[in-house]
């Protein structure tokens, strides 16, 4: 199978000095590609190829979420044999959080490396969070299709996986209120609200239950000592289920 999915990709091959960055990357991904226009594709944002956005890195964007997906399901599954399945869904959500590919995607430098336009580039696409994310998707699609499962694996254990203490323990710094409104919007569900539900508490040791709701439907509640908080853990849960359909 997934050698006709690299056979669908034409074999042209990149000039000389565009090489030179993709045997970087290369060495990045762990993955020495043997169709490297595989490559380019993952690369490619689809303001370079408008309108011709069949050219763009979209569907390897679609493949490499259920590529990273298993990967972490898989991991997380032996791992953790105590948690039940809806800590393992949260758990999941926070590591392929589009926040988290992003920062892993910037870390890498993958913006360099990419194929966009000009306009795109002058107004920060190379930096901007939902671009990067989604090539870093593509590229994982890429390694797994060129270079197999196997590869796939080693390069997101090693890349976010092994990491993982790391990527939790600055969890605060993920907005997960602003990536529910950005799925939220983007999915055109209606106008998302928080509710305070309850307050309980003396003053000085207070707890806070949220509910967040998008349109009509309550998607997800949470627990803090703050409010702030206490919506940043409902609008996480509301996000699992967004994602989860």
């Amino acid at each position: 199978m997934r050698r006709f999915l690299r056979e669908i990709f034409s074999k042209k091959k990149p000039d000389s000095l565009r090489r030179a960055l993709i045997r970087e990357l290369e060495r990045k991904s762990g993955c020495r590609f043997r169709n490297v226009n595989l490559l380019e594709h993952a690369l490619t944002h689809r303001s370079h190829v408008a309108p011709q956005r069949e050219r763009s890195n979209e569907r390897l964007e679609f493949l490499g979420d259920a590529v990273l997906g298993l990967i972490v399901c898989q991991h997380l599954f032996q791992i953790y044999p105590e948690k039940r399945e809806g800590e393992l869904t949260e758990v999941k959500s926070r590591l392929v959080s589009k926040a988290v590919l992003a920062e892993r995607a910037q870390r890498m430098g993958l913006g360099k490396y990419m194929l966009i336009s000009e306009s795109e580039s002058r107004n920060g696409g190379r930096e901007r969070q939902s671009i990067l994310a989604d090539a870093y998707e593509a590229l994982i699609a890429a390694v797994y299709l060129d270079c197999g499962l196997k590869s796939a694996r080693e390069f997101v254990t090693r890349d976010i996986l092994d990491d993982m203490e790391t990527l939790f323990s600055s969890q605060e710094a993920v907005n997960y209120k602003s990536l529910l409104q950005h799925e939220a919007q983007g999915k055109n569900l209606g106008n998302l609200r928080y509710r305070l539900k309850a307050e309980q508490g003396p003053e000085h040791d207070k707890t806070f239950d949220i509910e967040v709701w998008i349109g009509r439907r309550k998607f997800g509640k949470g627990n803090g000592r703050t409010r702030k908080e206490a919506e940043q853990r409902a609008a996480s849960t509301a996000l699992v289920k967004l994602r989860s359909g």
